[in-house]
Formats: C-alpha cells, sequence, structure tokens
C-alpha cells in the first residue's frame, strides 16, 4: 500500500504543478488577451453571432473549470471574454431599438405587429434555440434569458405603445397590442425555460382583449339600438319606476326593441338606423392614421352584431374569445332590459310584453351566439 501511494502522490503533486504552470501562464495573458478580444469584435457583428459567440465562451470556461478549477486563469480568460461578447450583444439591441424608434413608423393598416417585432422575434428565435442547445442547466438558462427578454421585449413593447397612440383609436389600440403581444410570445411558447415569459405575455394580452370586449360590445349595442336604454337602466334611480324614466316609456321601448330583433332576426331596420359609434370607443381620433381610418370604413358596412375590427384579431383563441364576449355581453343586456320590462315595479302594465313585443331571452341567445 505505501508503495502505490508513493507514485499516486508524486503524479498528483506534478498535476498540481502543471495546473500552477498554466495559471501563472495565463494569468500573464488575460489582460493583453481581452483586449485583442476587444478589437476583434470591431465592427460588431450581427446580435445573433454575439450571443452564439458569448455562449460557446461560457461553454468552455464552464468545461475547463472542471479539470483545472473555478478560479482558474484559462477560465476566467474565456469569462472575461464571455463579459465582453455579452456586453456587445446588449449594446448592439439597444441601437437596433433606437434606430427602429428613430424611424417613427405607425402601426400597420392590418393592425399586425410592425416589422420591428417581425424582424426582432426572428433573431429572438435563434437566440432561444442557441441557449436551448447549450449545456447550461435550467436555472441558469432561465436567469439568463430573463435578462436577454428584458432587454429586446421591453423597449420593443414601449414602441408598440407609442404607434399605438400615435395612429390609432382606442379600440384599435387593443387589437395591435394584442397582435404585437401575441408575436413575442411566439418564438417562447416551445422553451420551458421562457415559461414564466410566456405566462406574462399572455396576460398582457388577455388584458387588451378584455378592454377590447368592453368597447367593442359598447359599440355592438349602440349599433343595435340598445346601449341608451341599458344606461337609462343601471342609472335609474332605485325607487324610480323605470317607466317614467326619459326615453324608457313604452314607444320609445317599443321601437328599440323591434328594431333590435328585426336586426338579429332578420337583418332589416323596420324604423331608423341607429347613430353611429362616436368617436371616442371604436371610430378613429382627428389626426388617426389610416389603420384607423380603415377600420372604421370597413366596420360601418359590416353585420350589426359583428365586433369592429373582430377579424384583425390574428390569435384564433383570442379572436374567439373576444367575438363570444361581445355575443354575451348583447345577450345579457337583452335579458336585462327583458326582465326589468315585466318587473311589476316598473309601471310598465300587464300587456307590456305585448307592446313592446318582447321576444324570448334564451332563444335571443340562442340566436347571438350560434352566430358566433
Amino acid at each position: 500500500g505505501a508503495r502505490g501511494a508513493a507514485p499516486a502522490a508524486a503524479a498528483a503533486g506534478e498535476v498540481d504543478m502543471a495546473v500552477a504552470t498554466l495559471n501563472t501562464i495565463f494569468d500573464a495573458l488575460r489582460i493583453p488577451f481581452k483586449l485583442r478580444f476587444e478589437q476583434s469584435l470591431e465592427p460588431l457583428p450581427p446580435v445573433v453571432v454575439l450571443y452564439k459567440l458569448a455562449s460557446l465562451l461560457e461553454f468552455y470556461a464552464r468545461t475547463i473549470q472542471k479539470y483545472l478549477g473555478e478560479n482558474s486563469a484559462l477560465s476566467q480568460i474565456l469569462l472575461d471574454c464571455n463579459s465582453v461578447a455579452m456586453y456587445a450583444f446588449f449594446s448592439s439591441w439597444k441601437s437596433k431599438i433606437e434606430e427602429f424608434q428613430s424611424l417613427n413608423t405607425s402601426a400597420p393598416d392590418d393592425l399586425g405587429p410592425p416589422p420591428s417585432v417581425v424582424h426582432s422575434m426572428t433573431r429572438l428565435e435563434e437566440i432561444m434555440s442557441t441557449l436551448d442547445a447549450s449545456l447550461l442547466p435550467e436555472d441558469a438558462r432561465e436567469s439568463q434569458i430573463s435578462a436577454v427578454l428584458e432587454v429586446i421585449l421591453n423597449p420593443l413593447l414601449r414602441l408598440c405603445e407609442k404607434m399605438a397612440s400615435k395612429s390609432l383609436g382606442v379600440l384599435e389600440q387593443q387589437v395591435f397590442l394584442s397582435n404585437c403581444v401575441d408575436a413575442m410570445r411566439a418564438p417562447l411558447v416551445q422553451f420551458s425555460f421562457a415559461s414564466e415569459r410566456v405566462g406574462k405575455l399572455l396576460s398582457d394580452a388577455d388584458s387588451y382583449i378584455e378592454r377590447y370586449t368592453q368597447i367593442a360590445s359598447s359599440a355592438v349595442l349602440r349599433r343595435c339600438g340598445l346601449l341608451d336604454r341599458l344606461r337609462k337602466l343601471r342609472d335609474a334611480p332605485p325607487d324610480t319606476p323605470l317607466a317614467t324614466v326619459p326615453g324608457m316609456d313604452v314607444e320609445t321601448l317599443s321601437i328599440s326593441m323591434k328594431n333590435f330583433y328585426a336586426l338579429l332576426f332578420s337583418g332589416e331596420y323596420p324604423h331608423h338606423r341607429p347613430a353611429s359609434p362616436p368617436r371616442s370607443s371604436s371610430s378613429p381620433r382627428p389626426g388617426a392614421g389610416p389603420a384607423s381610418a380603415a377600420t372604421s370604413s370597413a366596420d360601418s358596412n359590416l353585420d350589426p352584431f359583428a365586433a369592429p375590427a373582430i377579424d384583425r384579431i390574428a390569435n384564433p383563441r383570442l379572436r374567439s374569445r373576444a367575438r363570444m364576449a361581445v355575443a354575451r355581453a348583447v345577450a345579457e343586456a337583452h335579458a336585462a332590459l327583458h326582465a326589468a320590462v315585466l318587473e311589476p315595479r316598473n309601471g310598465y302594465g300587464p300587456d307590456v310584453a305585448m307592446a313592446v313585443g318582447l321576444r324570448d331571452p334564451e332563444k335571443v341567445n340562442v340566436s347571438l351566439m350560434g352566430a358566433n
């Protein structure tokens, strides 16, 4: 045993001496090598190349640490170069975003994501694939991609918000921003280490669609003549019979409800076409860009129960959800008016159902939901 231990100890000593010699050599090279590496990055390569270079340097640094120790000089040289490459990567992205901002472009006519988002997401997908192919542990990938996404997505979202406020009406803004956020989510969904950011983007898109649904529901209710009646119902003092509220008398209700039923069941106006929606909801503001004007012009020729700009929501799940939510809002508005008219304390009398021409709320619901 003693005879075998001596050669082993000698071999270990030789390894330690070799490592110490390598550390001495590479420690002397650390600063000049870093400076030479910085010079090699001028002019800067494309952002994806920078990220791949940084990823490769980190891989070799971690590999060498396994053999020479975490504080080995060679691994520190590689980590220094990794830091330089990542700094150049982030700086390059910042310059690209500033370039997009300087273009001062408006939202596209179809309310889809602008070229700046499309271009950036193509690059981001390559970056995600590079990180996925690396040998970094999951927690290290999550930490790294979190910093990368902060630099890429946050400025892009602010840019999209600026475009939206510059050229679109409030309703179109929600469609445009939901499309932009959904486009940002697309390159991330297949990578587990980006799941936290995917959840945040889904939540953001849902919020835009919820806001869109509120505005679109009001626009549809106005088109079909129920919005004013619904507001008067909601604003009526609790102890006041509804029949005595101006605009809620039997004759006015009859005109509104018969218009509504004619639109729903036959697509015709028996009396008059409801007024167009005001600018504050889905119509463009003065000075709004071509996307907003095109949307409003197209919507004026649509089925009055069709939500404005609904077909411009790119994600099928969000589009279907918005369409059903608007139909549900109209059905609920009709059901609320129907119940209020038949409520005895509202003072309409026993024959009001026939006088107003009320239809079964369930049939109205089936017709609205079936059409969507």
